[in-house]
């Protein structure tokens, strides 16, 4: 239960994130290198980016790495 509450704020934190700096999904197809249906599996399956993937992500839409990586650390 936890594991998916976690991989749910990851996401709703993604997309506040892409809206709050007016960045799509085909910016961070750009950004990332990747194309734009493996940045839509990545998205989809936050556990399939690697680390590196990861902090290049919270880089580029300004989210913190550690409230990225525990988010459940602001419910609290």
């Amino acid at each position: 239960m936890i594991k998916n509450t976690k991989t749910e704020l990851r996401k709703n934190l993604i997309s506040q994130a892409m809206f709050e700096n007016k960045i799509n999904k085909r910016g961070l197809e750009k950004k990332l290198g990747y194309s734009y249906p493996t940045i839509l599996y990545k998205l989809k399956n936050l556990g399939s980016m690697s680390f590196d993937d990861t902090e290049k992500l919270c880089e580029i839409l300004n989210i913190d790495f550690v409230k990225y990586i525990n988010p459940l650390n602001d419910l609290k």
